[in-house]
Order: C-alpha cells, then sequence, then structure tokens
C-alpha cells in the first residue's frame, strides 16, 4: 500500500517542479548589451558656428537596453548609447576643414523604445524595432553637448540560445531633428547595426 502512494507522491513532486521550471523559464523581463557600428553618419550644417559638421563613417560604440513584455510578443523598455567618430568642421559648402576644428566626437542616444516579434520559427526570430527620444552631439573643440529630439526605426534577427539568452543582429536608421538654434538645417539620417545579447528573467 505504501509502495503506490510513495510512487503517487513522486510523481505530483515531479509534475509541481516541471511546472513551476516552465513558469520560471517564461522571460518576462530582458537586458541587454550591444556593439554598436555606425555605417552612416550624415553631416549636416551648423548656422551657430557658420560651419558643415563631418563625421567619419564606421564609428564604433557600446549601448545598454532594458525591456519588459507587455503583450505575447510586444516588449516595450528604453536603451542608451555612445559611439566616437572622428569629425571636422569644414567651411560652409566645401571640403576644406577650419584649421583646430578636427577631432574626437561623442554621440550619445537615450531612446524609449520597444521592439516586435514577427516572424521565424524555433529559435531563430524577426522583428522589428523603434524608438523616440534624443540623439546628442559633444565635439572636442567645442567643448560642449548638444541633444535633439530623434526617431529611430529597425529590424533585426534574433537567435535563442536558451529561454533566457538570446543573440541578435539589427540594422537601423536614426533620425534627428535639430533646433534652429546652435546645430540647425532639418533632419540628419545615421544608420547603424548592433550585435547584441539579450538575459531574461
Amino acid at each position: 500500500m505504501k509502495k503506490p502512494m510513495t510512487t503517487a507522491l513522486c510523481a505530483a513532486l515531479l509534475l509541481t517542479a516541471a511546472t513551476v521550471t516552465t513558469v520560471q523559464a517564461q522571460a518576462r523581463t530582458w537586458v541587454d548589451v550591444h556593439g554598436l557600428m555606425y555605417t552612416n553618419i550624415a553631416g549636416f550644417h551648423d548656422p551657430g558656428t557658420g560651419s558643415d559638421w563631418a563625421f567619419d563613417d564606421n564609428a564604433f560604440g557600446l549601448g545598454l537596453g532594458a525591456h519588459h513584455e507587455v503583450t505575447p510578443g510586444l516588449l516595450l523598455g528604453g536603451d542608451v548609447s555612445l559611439a566616437r567618430p572622428s569629425y571636422e568642421r569644414r567651411i560652409t559648402g566645401t571640403r576644406t576643414a577650419i584649421p583646430g576644428a578636427t577631432g574626437t566626437a561623442t554621440i550619445g542616444t537615450a531612446m524609449a523604445s520597444g521592439r516586435y516579434a514577427y516572424g521565424g520559427g524555433g529559435d531563430l526570430g524577426f522583428y522589428l524595432s523603434g524608438g523616440v527620444g534624443t540623439i546628442a552631439y559633444h565635439l572636442e573643440d567645442r567643448g560642449e553637448w548638444n541633444a535633439d529630439f530623434a526617431l529611430r526605426a529597425g529590424t533585426g534577427l534574433e537567435f535563442r540560445l536558451t529561454t533566457t539568452r538570446a543573440l541578435y543582429l539589427e540594422w537601423g536608421r536614426i533620425w534627428g531633428y535639430h533646433e534652429r538654434d546652435g546645430v540647425g538645417g532639418g533632419a540628419a539620417q545615421h544608420s547603424a547595426l548592433k550585435l547584441g545579447f539579450r538575459l531574461g528573467t
């Protein structure tokens, strides 16, 4: 009599443990770290200094993000990034650099962002991403930051290593909208690639 009861008790414990494990494995909150490479950084005219700002392409940087799944496939949160391209300020309408107006710039972003899974199968999936926030520029010879309103859109490919770990590759574009005073001249478009790792809890 004791043997069947013991067997039933063990089975119930195993079922409970499996259920708890399944629940724990369904990550809802994700943090990520990514490497960033700007493949194109658009230059623009700065009426405040009366010069054109030109940046080198293929600039590298780092970023961090955190997102929470609000509905299946839809995650909302935020992210930040920093990259340091070389730059030069040029005489307006020319490719002639202004003496002493060259160096290393810092480009930073801070955005409320989201991503939506829309395709794929198994451990491999596709997603759309977007963000709204700010992009800011710091030039060595200017010694000050200039922040502008920005939008971002992109698409990515994600590979799930486990239920709580994933690698992803994302291509995106940022539109920065400059104010009339300081940095001006309309929108500047920048393109970037991200290669990152996500950890779920």
